[in-house]
């Protein structure tokens, strides 16, 4: 400081800039906040057995989710529905598809049915068990 002016010294300026860096960083993670509340930014864990892939659920899901949330990474864990299970109450993953539904009493966890999937035998017209009526 002089009569004159006053002047930021080499420190003052040092401190200058990683405050303003600071507030620059302290905006970003205010509009990140914003936005993962929203959901339009993060990450999601699906996890899923190979059915729901196969059947069409997880990939039209994930076609969908890539078009509303485009800025969502998405990671896909292929696991039996027990591991995907304990996933959820461990928090490990935000999403499972099952075949096996949790426990009634399991008040951490809800489902709901997305695929009402039958399994035919097809057998040829020749096979002895072709005109059952039922198999056992």
């Amino acid at each position: 400081r002089n009569q004159q002016r006053i002047r930021l010294t080499a420190d003052g300026q040092t401190f200058l800039a990683e405050t303003r860096a600071l507030l620059t960083h302290a905006n970003r993670l205010e509009s990140l906040g914003r936005r993962l509340g929203r959901g339009e930014d993060g990450g999601l864990c699906i996890g899923y057995i190979e059915n729901a892939m196969h059947s069409g659920v997880l990939s039209n899901a994930l076609r969908s989710l890539r078009v509303s949330r485009p800025d969502v990474h998405i990671v896909l864990y292929s696991q039996p529905s027990s591991m995907q299970l304990e996933g959820l109450r461990q928090r490990s993953l935000d999403v499972a598809l099952v075949n096996t539904a949790p426990d009634r009493d399991d008040q951490d966890l809800d489902y709901t049915q997305v695929l009402d999937d039958r399994m035919l035998l097809a057998l040829p017209q020749t096979h002895p068990l072709a005109d059952s009526e039922t198999l056992q």
